[in-house]
């Protein structure tokens, strides 16, 4: 039966390849060991020291001022996606079909001052089909306290488009190049204020994923953050002060993954500098990747900034839309809309799914268990909700223990969609969260999709599914 076990993972293995997005949810159902309180004990401390380095770091720096260049290249067969996959790039829908493009974005510039003071000055750049790349306006966004205001100036025009919100508006601005440059700032914004009140890192959501991984010839420590829209995770050198080399963020609802690694140097005087950036930029093609490289061009750290930085003001006759005084009203259903209850992801998107479902069989083989596989995705809401009672109902709990050993797959992953066809052939049952039932030899049992949801789980009916099939009835 070991054999038949290994065999069944062997060609699991040979099929997929490839890493697919899920987590062990419930492995480990026995008591807390020693061993496991010493193990918490270690990697609290070891979050703590990175925690305190990012935080003398932040305190450190009361401003900053950096500036940059991107340098962007493009290979042939390389389709945009509508969104921009970098702030400061319009190419919505263009396919290169040229042996590749490439070309430097105009200067960016971004200055910090205290915990709620920022400002972005970047350029919109157009790229077409010609291979033309023109710039076609100026962007300038700008945060002071819980005020933000974002000033578009057309390349010509005298005056600038203005948009202004606070923190609590219930409108705000959706241009997509805002949403971007959240990714092109981030090397700036973990190295120093990775606990901004925005968006930043909150310790309470984190955990201790490796203690010593290598990026490159670099030994970090890794840690991760489940927020309630997306995952991050980071790479942090102990041996420079804790800084992070390496940064990931996998968003839900289809949206890319972003992921930057991040280049210092040693300044006598205020320590590591992030000095350069590079990202992979995914496309609508599989087979065809970019690649932004930005080049800071200067710097200044705690050196004073004019109060006028993060106070603009705009010439007599300039349009401003105040949507902090004037919110424009939703339409239609959305005015009548329930507020959606907020869960954080339960579908970890940086498992290692095949390491996963082969200790799971081998933890069901060694137990005479069987292995429950959800499939379902973040933002799902009865998935999540379904994902919430597998780890908090203590009649489900008692119920999977004996007999079951609960895997979570990610189905937004396109490689979890593979398992889901996989495991469902014949789509003779649509939908998730979907439950697949294996056998510890990793024959499949049953595969269907869960209609335990009224409004919430009915916990009698997904009690006797358990009872119904699990090894230990």
């Amino acid at each position: 039966m070991r054999a038949q076990s290994c065999a069944a993972v062997a060609t699991f293995r040979k099929t997929l390849a490839i890493a697919v997005v899920c987590t062990m949810g419930m492995c480990r159902l026995g008591s807390v060991q020693a061993k496991d309180v010493d193990r918490i004990g270690s990697e609290s401390q070891t979050l703590a020291r990175v925690f305190a380095a990012w935080k003398a770091r932040q305190e450190s720096v009361k401003s900053l001022h950096f500036a940059w260049e991107y340098r962007l290249a493009f290979p042939k067969g390389y389709r945009f996606p509508e969104s921009p996959v970098v702030g400061g790039l319009k190419a919505p829908g263009i396919h290169i079909e040229s042996d590749g493009v490439h070309d430097t974005l105009p200067t960016s510039e971004f200055w910090v001052e205290g915990a709620d003071r920022f400002r972005d000055d970047f350029t919109l750049v157009g790229y077409s089909e010609s291979n033309d790349w023109k710039p076609s306006e100026r962007f300038s966004l700008t945060t002071n306290g819980a005020k933000h205001t974002c000033s578009k100036l057309l390349i010509g025009s005298p005056r600038p488009q203005v948009v202004v919100w606070k923190d609590d508006t219930p409108t705000r601005s959706r241009d997509p190049q805002i949403a971007a440059r959240s990714n092109d700032l981030a090397p700036l914004l973990l190295t120093f204020r990775p606990f901004r009140r925005a968006s930043g890192w909150n310790p309470e959501r984190c955990r201790l994923v490796s203690e010593s991984e290598l990026v490159g010839e670099t030994r970090c420590i890794t840690i991760q953050m489940d927020d309630y829209t997306h995952s991050e995770r980071c790479w942090v050198d102990p041996d420079r002060d804790y800084v992070i080399v390496k940064w990931e963020k996998r968003q839900q609802h289809g949206l890319p993954s972003v992921s930057v690694a991040i280049d210092y140097q040693n300044d006598k005087v205020h320590g590591w500098i992030p000095v350069r950036w590079t990202r992979e930029l995914p496309g609508l093609a599989a087979d065809a990747t970019g690649k932004a490289e930005a080049e800071v061009t200067r710097y200044a750290v705690n050196e004073p900034v004019p109060a006028s930085t993060f106070a603009p003001e705009f010439p007599p006759g300039t349009a401003i839309a105040d949507l902090s005084v004037q919110p424009i009203p939703p339409k239609g259903a959305a005015a009548h809309k329930p507020a959606k209850v907020r869960r954080k992801p339960a579908y970890d998107p940086f498992a290692e799914p095949l390491k996963d479902l082969e200790a799971a069989l081998k933890t069901a083989k060694g137990q005479n268990k069987r292995v429950l596989i959800d499939i379902g995705a973040n933002w799902c809401g009865d998935c999540l909700a379904l994902a919430e009672v597998f780890h908090t109902n203590a009649e489900v709990t008692a119920a999977l223990k004996p007999g079951f050993v609960l895997v979570l797959i990610d189905f937004e992953n396109p490689i979890g969609q593979q398992i889901y066809e996989r495991y469902n052939p014949n789509h003779r049952s649509r939908g998730i969260p979907h439950f697949v039932v294996l056998d510890s030899d990793g024959t499949l049992l049953k595969s269907e999709a869960s209609e335990f949801a009224v409004g919430h789980y009915d916990i009698p009916n997904l009690k006797a599914f358990i009872a119904k099939w699990s090894a230990s009835k």
